[in-house]
């Protein structure tokens, strides 16, 4: 079997599959996990397409901490 260049899969124990990929010098995870290996397999190279084509954006840019202070 041909080694993915973009990303990767792996299985959980619950039997989900999250799907990560490099980029910008940090490791990315999908937003969400997958029901099946061939569904995260599948969204590797639609993200790697976003990214070449200047559309991607990181998920975590609008994510918002939980360490305002109390005030």
């Amino acid at each position: 079997m041909a080694r993915r260049h973009f990303g990767l899969v792996r299985k959980r124990s619950s039997g989900s599959w999250p799907a990560s990929y490099w980029h910008e010098g940090r490791l990315h995870a999908a937003p969400q996990t997958f029901a099946t290996k061939s569904d995260a397999l599948a969204y590797l190279p639609i993200t790697e397409a976003d990214i070449h084509r200047g559309a991607w954006f990181d998920p975590l840019a609008g994510r918002v901490s939980n360490c305002a202070p109390n005030r």
